[in-house]
């Protein structure tokens, strides 16, 4: 995944300006996110919860996002320019939480969901 978005990267910064300020919100949310909001107890509870739905409910909740999502575009008028460059600061934070997580595990092999104790 990390070096998928450092191939997503300069594909779409050349493209459309992006807005600075809302690559850095993305940015921050997704390391923040990542890292201590998971690891927070009401972060805890949200993994432990999506893990259990199972596959099939892990997938619905990707598509009611995804739909959510599509509803929220289509019924207001939002500006693509905040949408992308918000994206592309979560993106770009996506080779950090790989590298952190490396640095933390060790080796790649030792990625696992972690199991409730």
């Amino acid at each position: 995944m990390g070096v998928l978005a450092v191939c997503w990267l300069p594909l779409n910064i050349f493209g459309e300006p992006l807005l600075w300020s809302w690559v850095a919100v993305g940015f921050v949310a997704l390391v923040v996110a990542a890292g201590p909001g998971a690891n927070s107890t009401p972060g805890k509870r949200v993994g432990h919860w999506f893990r259990s739905i199972g596959v099939a409910g892990r997938a619905a909740v990707i598509v009611l996002f995804i739909i959510s999502f599509w509803v929220v575009q289509t019924t207001f008028t939002i500006p693509p320019r905040p949408v992308v460059s918000f994206a592309a600061g979560i993106i770009s934070a996506v080779p950090l939480v790989v590298a952190a997580h490396l640095l933390i595990a060790g080796r790649p092999t030792g990625w696992r969901a972690h199991t409730p104790e």
